[in-house]
């Protein structure tokens, strides 16, 4: 177990005591890296919009996201092969050259729309990319905590990109002038944040790299020939995905019916909110009722708030209240999921576990942020259908749950070899 922590996070477990400074610096990774993110996806539509029409609107977000799948494939390798300082600190530092191609491009093409777009596009390549190292520091914060405090460090990181929403699109709104053409002002933001994770991933006292896990890993044929792994995934990816493409189109909606960029960017915000700051009570709650039952209530609460929107299209508090709820049902869906899944392998198949989980969940986050705009537009701007058919997305989720429920799906034994006795879980929080 100790050589697979390894290699997920790049340092060895603490034993004895909490290591501060590297769980402090591990949530400020998580913090300025979600902060990226949510520029990107409260800017990057207003100004797609703004160069070559609403169709587009969501490509660059899209390929952020489709960069960060492809990501997800490559770090827990560079990570075991390299450690994490250099994986770290080599990513990010490309990230922020891709930010300073969007922030030139903006600036120098303000004349040629369609050049300029592809500037932004091409440049959320990097960034893209440095999200799926981002999105492995909850991994790595196990490492620096007592054995049975892994799950409470993974809270903590969690919970640290609630300042994300003070970092990210509040101070995006404001700077985004910083450069006289409106829009290049954030991407310039996103570029210093860049500069900052790397500063922060090089402070974290990683150890030397680690070697292979050891011991027999299943096959991804083998892993998918289970239901219960087929369920836990799926889950992550239906409420991580329906949760992403509601949130990238709420501001083409808003947009188009005529309420403000910082009024957008407010919206987001409290999805923000919704979606970090319950994340100290969410373990509690898993712990109360159970993982499948705690799906079950995320994805009820994410179809409460997504129907919010039918209060009115041009009414801003539908959208904030709408956001709100979603990012709370996110967190509790999302976290439980993650959680199920945990449960179906062993610990030296964590390594390929990362890869395929994650790539399979911003896969999917890509193509529905990527589509989101298009198909807004498709069905004639109307965000009444848009809802109905994320509703209807989300509907799926509630049925395999209701299903798993009924048969008891997550209660029988595992394929031959998993403890799904709670071996793997065990193994984290340890």
């Amino acid at each position: 177990m100790s050589s697979h922590m390894e290699s997920a996070g790049g340092a060895s477990a603490t034993a004895t005591g909490y290591s501060w400074k590297n769980i402090a610096l591990c949530s400020g990774i998580w913090c300025f890296g979600v902060a990226v993110l949510f520029i990107q996806i409260s800017t990057s539509s207003f100004l797609a919009t703004k160069l070559v029409g609403r169709t587009l609107s969501t490509i660059p977000v899209g390929v952020f996201l489709i960069s960060t799948a492809i990501g997800t494939t490559v770090v827990p390798s560079l990570i075991s092969r390299f450690g994490g300082r250099a994986a770290y600190v080599s990513m990010y530092f490309a990230a922020a050259l891709g930010c300073m191609l969007s922030t030139l491009g903006i600036y120098y093409l303000d004349d040629a729309p369609e050049q300029a777009f592809a500037c932004v596009v091409l440049g959320c390549v990097p960034p893209g990319m440095a999200f799926a190292i981002t999105n492995n520091v909850r991994f790595a914060v196990a490492n620096f905590v007592p054995p049975a405090a892994a799950a409470k460090a993974v809270s903590y990181v969690v919970f640290g990109a609630i300042f994300a929403a003070v970092l990210g699109p509040e101070l995006a709104k404001y700077v985004r002038y910083w450069l006289d053409v409106e829009f290049a002002g954030s991407y310039l933001l996103a570029l210093i944040y860049h500069l900052i994770l790397m500063s922060l991933a090089f402070a974290i006292d990683w150890p030397p790299p680690a070697g292979p896990p050891q011991g027999k890993v299943r096959s991804v044929r083998e892993m998918f020939g289970s239901l219960p792994f087929v369920y836990s995934v799926g889950m992550q990816v239906l409420t991580f995905s329906s949760m992403a493409g509601l949130m990238v189109a709420s501001p083409v909606a808003m947009q188009h019916n005529g309420i403000s960029f910082i009024s957008s960017t407010t919206a987001i915000q409290g999805h923000l909110l919704g979606m970090f700051a319950p994340a100290p009570l969410t373990p509690l709650i898993v712990g109360s009722v159970g993982e499948v039952t705690t799906v079950l209530l995320g994805l009820m609460v994410m179809t409460g708030g997504a129907a919010m929107n039918f209060a009115g299209d041009k009414i801003f508090a539908s959208y904030v209240s709408s956001l709100l709820f979603v990012g709370i049902g996110w967190s509790w869906a999302y976290v439980a999921s993650t959680g199920l899944t945990l449960k179906q392998i062993q610990p030296q198949e964590k390594f390929k576990m990362m890869a395929i989980n994650d790539c399979a969940i911003f896969t999917m986050v890509a193509v529905c942020m990527a589509s989101a705009g298009s198909y807004f537009v498709g069905v004639g701007s109307n965000w009444y259908y848009f809802t109905a058919t994320y509703i209807s997305f989300l509907g799926l989720g509630l049925l395999a749950t209701l299903f798993a429920m009924a048969t008891g799906l997550m209660s029988p034994p595992a394929p031959p070899g998993v403890d799904t006795g709670g071996g793997a879980a065990r193994d984290l929080e340890a």
